[in-house]
């Protein structure tokens, strides 16, 4: 009776196992996709960027992969794809067919994985390419050990607009200030295929939203408030979608000019003085006032000889008499400047 009544318990024991086993084993299965995360340049050497996306229930590895691109592509090159800390090594390109594994594998506790392959596009490329692909998994557990599918790869039909200029308004004023933004269309772009520009902005450069579209390449940001900076971003939306966004410019909104003059002193040695004529001798000089803002500017010193050829610069007074030979010594004079446009200005400085 004891010895039946153990065998009955080794019995139950192994049923157990058996179906433990079993219960472990039938969801250790593969399944998922290979995608192109880009589109094709007729006539280019290029990368085609692929994104793995695979799961396994109970973490069956990918331990192989082949991707077959249809005629007329040629293969160049491929690196081993890398998921995480797990690697996926390139066995071999034969013709259009590219294989990686079966040393090392990839997890799907890292996926989505993006890799590439560098090939060739015929010049006269047209409509969808479809690369087959199929990935294989480590072959434990119950079906499926694999799955399989095509990748379609579509001509680039969206570019991201270039050459992209924020800055401000030249005929800003004090009380109207305005910031220009201007761009162009990508050479590979088709002009008739964009519908619009999308305009963002910010105050910081990782946070900037939509304000405005523009069926032109110039943009006038009118809603600016002086002494901020902004952060601006450009679009261009076509008829298949959005494109990626420009790089981010920069640039600040003053309501006060920021001056240089240049240069800061000018020797002019001994000169003569003539009974209220312009001077015009060698001993002259041009200086040039640049603002980056608008506004008024004003430098007070002794006042002494002053004349401008520009209608933005006031002619100060000579209120201090001298005598008609003087020596060497410092030109000091008063001066207003109410430039009407941000840039450089130019007046020549003479002894009268």
């Amino acid at each position: 009776m004891r010895k039946f009544t153990r065998i009955k318990m080794l019995l139950m024991a192994s049923i157990f196992m058996i179906s433990s086993v079993s219960l472990f084993a039938q969801d250790r299965e593969i399944t998922g996709s290979i995608v192109t995360d880009n589109g094709y340049l007729q006539g280019e050497t290029m990368d085609v960027e692929f994104v793995l996306d695979f799961d396994s229930p109970d973490a069956e590895w990918a331990e192989e992969i082949t991707v077959t691109f249809p005629g007329g592509i040629v293969v160049n090159e491929a690196p081993n794809i890398t998921g995480g800390s797990n690697e996926l090594e390139l066995n071999s390109i034969e013709g259009q067919i590219v294989h990686w594994g079966p040393d090392g594998y990839l997890s799907s506790t890292n996926s989505p994985i993006s890799f590439t392959v560098n090939v060739d596009v015929p010049a006269d490329a047209a409509g969808a390419f479809d690369v087959a692909y199929e990935v294989i998994g480590d072959q434990y557990g119950d079906e499926p050990h694999s799955f399989s599918g095509v990748a379609t790869w579509e001509l680039e039909t969206i570019f991201t607009p270039i050459n992209f200029i924020a800055e401000l308004n030249s005929n800003s004023t004090v009380d109207d200030i305005k910031i220009d933004l201007t761009w162009e269309n990508n050479a590979l772009a088709n002009a008739e295929n964009i519908e619009k520009h999308y305009i963002y902005r910010g105050l910081t450069a990782d946070d900037v939203e939509l304000i405005d579209s523009t069926e032109v390449l110039t943009y006038t940001d009118e809603t600016v408030v002086d002494e901020h900076t902004y952060f601006y971003q450009v679009s261009a939306l076509f008829t298949d979608g959005e494109s990626d966004r420009t790089e981010v410019a920069e640039v600040t909104a003053y309501d006060e000019a920021i001056f240089a003059i240049t240069p800061e002193s000018h020797s002019f040695g001994t000169v003569g003085l003539l009974d209220g004529a312009v001077f015009y001798g060698v001993d002259n000089a041009e200086f040039t006032v640049s603002n980056t803002g608008v506004g008024s500017f004003n430098v007070v010193e002794e006042p002494y000889f002053f004349s401008g050829n520009n209608d933005q610069f006031a002619i100060a007074e000579n209120t201090t008499e001298y005598p008609y030979e003087v020596a060497e010594t410092a030109l000091n004079f008063e001066v207003e400047f109410n430039p009407t446009t941000a840039g450089p200005k130019n007046t020549l400085l003479v002894v009268k």
